[in-house]
């Protein structure tokens, strides 16, 4: 009777057992169940707040960059309607001016080919009887440089002999000493642009003076005119269109960071200087025309002698809303960089935009530092353009006043070809490892 007893408590509590760690079960099953879903229904939610980030990112860029045609935000940038000589002529393209049955584009291309096919013909009338002369405002910037290779490359390919090229150190005073002491030399023709175009003027009268023909780069000097047969020609890039292009850069990576108001510095020279003067308007033209949303009231003078450093670094510490700076042209910028810099800022949440693509401001572009962007010259093609002109001029055919020659807008997406299309090399070690 008892062992009975016993099995049956024994089958009782086996029973009991085993229901509990079936109940046991199916909690956890279902704790299990629900806490899966949670972890769904939160990926979930991770996922469509994502999208709705982006989407709204998108929504934003799209209300803030309109859809226009004309906006650049890489790759050539070509003369505007707006692109006006100082002198109030409209812009000639490279493709309309010709010597010896080529145009100055064709000279380009073969310029960038390597190599220069001169017609015999214009050989035949130049060589051993032109000589020419470079008289530059600075030599120790890369737009000098390849100013200098374009021109030297087209005028020795014809057998023109140059007998000088000077910098002017940035210095008006010591640009006209360089100027009389060509002058001496007897050149047929100068080519050349100014540190000052006012205070330099008188010195640039004096040489066209003496007899010698002119070829101007970017600017004219006092009160010379191509009417009264001053100059020979006036080449410039397409100031505006660069300026413009800085812009459209500029509201573009304000847009991507869902900035909806910007306000920008505006660094200019402290003195009348044509062709920066143009940048900076086609800067803040087109940030009214289609970013009324970018500030530019905040305007900053340097001159060169003191560099961009300091105003910039007072205009951050007056201003520390500042979203970025556009400048006239990158040794500025570059400059502006640096005191961003040494102000702990950060460069994913600054932008500089400018003018002009040197080394410094590759580098600076590939890292994703201060400078996104710029609208770049392009001053081997200006050389070869003025190489022409000079030639053209000494033969005494007509050429027109005013040719522009197209700019280059810049990003990171296409900066190292840039570099090997502007700056006619190839891009170094330190550029290149950004895009490994």
């Amino acid at each position: 009777m008892l062992k009975n007893f016993k099995i049956a408590l024994i089958v009782v509590m086996s029973i009991t057992m085993i229901a509990g760690l079936s109940l046991f079960g199916c909690k956890s099953s279902a704790a299990t169940e629900e806490t899966t879903a949670i972890e769904t229904t939160a990926a979930e939610t991770t996922v469509a707040e994502t999208a709705a980030e982006e989407t709204t990112a998108e929504e934003t860029t799209a209300k803030l960059i309109p859809e226009a045609e004309d906006i650049i935000l890489n790759g050539t940038v070509f003369p505007r309607s707006d692109d006006i000589g100082p002198e109030g002529d409209t812009a000639t393209k490279p493709s309309d001016v010709s010597l010896g049955g080529k145009t100055i584009q064709d000279y380009i291309d073969m310029a960038r080919s390597g190599k220069i096919e001169a017609p015999q013909e214009i050989i035949d009338q130049v060589k051993d009887k032109m000589k020419a002369a470079i008289v530059m405002h600075g030599l120790d910037q890369d737009w000098p440089q390849m100013q200098i290779k374009g021109i030297s490359m087209l005028l020795e390919a014809f057998g023109v002999k140059i007998v000088s090229v000077t910098g002017g150190e940035w210095d008006a005073t010591k640009q006209i000493e360089n100027i009389e002491t060509v002058m001496q030399l007897k050149p047929d023709v100068v080519l050349s642009i100014p540190v000052d175009q006012t205070v330099e003027g008188p010195a640039y009268r004096d040489l066209v003076n003496a007899g010698i023909k002119l070829v101007l780069l970017d600017m004219i000097p006092g009160d010379l005119t191509y009417k009264n047969g001053d100059y020979i020609s006036l080449v410039a890039c397409s100031s505006r269109g660069n300026g413009t292009a800085a812009a459209d850069i500029m509201a573009k990576y304000f847009a991507d960071m869902g900035l909806t108001q910007a306000k920008v510095g505006v660094m200019r020279l402290n003195f009348l200087h044509q062709v920066t003067e143009e940048r900076a308007l086609g800067f803040e033209n087109r940030c009214k025309q289609y970013y009324p949303w970018i500030d530019t009231s905040v305007k900053v003078d340097f001159d060169f002698a003191e560099g961009a450093y300091g105003p910039a670094e007072g205009t951050l510490t007056a201003n520390p809303d500042l979203n970025g700076f556009f400048a006239v042209w990158e040794f500025p910028a570059l400059q502006i960089a640096d005191a961003a810099r040494a102000a702990g800022i950060d460069p994913a949440k600054f932008v500089i935009t400018t003018s002009d693509l040197s080394e410094g401001a590759a580098l600076e572009i590939a890292s994703n530092q201060f400078i996104k962007g710029l609208g770049a010259q392009d001053p081997f093609a200006q050389g070869i353009a003025e190489g022409v002109c000079a030639i053209k001029g000494f033969l005494g055919e007509e050429v027109p006043p005013f040719i522009a020659i197209p700019g280059y807008a810049v990003t990171k997406d296409n900066v190292l070809d840039a570099y090997k299309l502007i700056l006619q090399k190839e891009p170094p070690d330190e550029l290149k490892k950004f895009f490994k």
